[in-house]
């Protein structure tokens, strides 16, 4: 990458699908926004060494967010705000966004972090360097997932 306006057009385009990245991994608004933003900012101060940007800032949005977590343990009365991060996405959008987090919050972390990259588009091979696992555990993970939202989605279906 090379200039600020290629970060500028990145920024605008990304923000919003890093912020709902982590809230697929279970992170609340807040601490996802706050992660988001910081990931940014260290992508711009690196910018000219950044060959994969969305991995790059996704991995650093984690390490925040998990560090964000750990220092607002004890703060629980902070409630975030219930609005998404863009300014129009539409109703209907943000619901769909919504149920997605939610349903991901029902899987194991490790199931979770993979099936948000895999959500995102990443394939197995990309997903299992940006988090240095073998392939093979990233499939294992993901298979793992896809079985207990099938079962999620089964017993959901029951009980209407």
């Amino acid at each position: 990458m090379s200039d600020r306006a290629d970060f500028d057009d990145f920024f605008r385009a990304d923000f919003p699908l890093l912020v709902g990245f982590l809230r697929k991994q279970g992170h609340d608004r807040a601490t996802a926004e706050d992660a988001a933003q910081e990931a940014m900012t260290k992508a711009l101060s690196s910018w000219d060494g950044i060959t994969h940007p969305k991995a790059w800032v996704r991995t650093t949005a984690v390490r925040a967010a998990n560090n964000n977590h750990r220092q607002r343990k004890g703060h629980e009365d902070f409630e975030p705000e219930k609005h998404p991060a863009v300014s129009d996405p539409g109703l209907v959008e943000y619901e769909e966004r919504t149920l997605i987090v939610q349903v991901l919050e029902q899987l194991p972390p490790r199931q979770r972090e993979v099936m948000a990259w895999y959500i995102d588009g990443y394939s197995v091979e990309e997903i299992a360097a940006a988090l240095t696992m073998r392939p093979s555990t990233v499939r294992s993970n993901l298979r793992h997932a896809r079985r207990q939202l099938e079962r999620l989605y089964a017993g959901r279906r029951e009980a209407r």
